[in-house]
């Protein structure tokens, strides 16, 4: 029986099927190789894009559960591009250019993991934080800063919103939540 289905699938995926027929056969077919690289396609797919037949293939259920994931994720952005950092002890005399000079630099940052063409990981971001010298203020007002929105994990909430979304939808599937990783993207 996995011998056809395998077959099935080789042949199915020469067609380049739109993600939603493919999430469809996902869902219905248990194709779970298929699953992560369909919904992280459908999920970054403009909302205009989908058309009535998508809805239609997909059902009005799986499709609500994407435009939520969707809407959580785009909110995550509108709240990660309206970035600054408070918190910060400064040591530099200068708190109020200090704290603008970073928090430009901060919103820069998030400005390039956003960017619809050529966006930076999260990863590049921390690291660029890292070497972040101060615009000519003193770096041990950033220290705390950038130690403090590495914990927290500032400037990866979308990965953990993706991660759990994408695992209740795996769920809603029949599939394990495990079937998607801590660490996708």
């Amino acid at each position: 029986m996995e011998e056809p289905k395998k077959d099935a699938i080789t042949h199915l995926e020469s067609y380049h099927l739109r993600p939603s027929t493919v999430l469809r056969y996902c869902k219905d077919y248990k194709v779970e190789a298929w699953f992560l690289p369909t919904m992280k396609h459908l999920v970054t797919t403009p909302w205009t894009a989908f058309t009535a037949h998508d809805i239609e293939i997909m059902g009005i259920d799986v499709f609500h559960l994407i435009l939520i994931l969707k809407g959580h994720v785009e909110n995550a952005y509108k709240s990660i591009i309206n970035n600054t950092y408070e918190e910060m002890v400064h040591v530099c005399g200068h708190q109020a250019e200090c704290q603008a000079a970073f928090d430009a630099f901060l919103r820069e940052i998030t400005c390039r993991i956003l960017h619809p063409d050529t966006p930076i990981s999260h990863e590049t971001a921390e690291k660029l934080l890292d070497e972040y010298a101060g615009d000519g203020f003193d770096p041990a007002c950033f220290r705390q800063a950038v130690r403090d929105i590495k914990m927290r994990g500032f400037l990866r909430e979308d990965r953990k919103i993706l991660r759990d979304g994408f695992r209740d939808i795996a769920d809603y599937f029949g599939y394990s939540r495990t079937l998607v990783p801590d660490v996708y993207w």
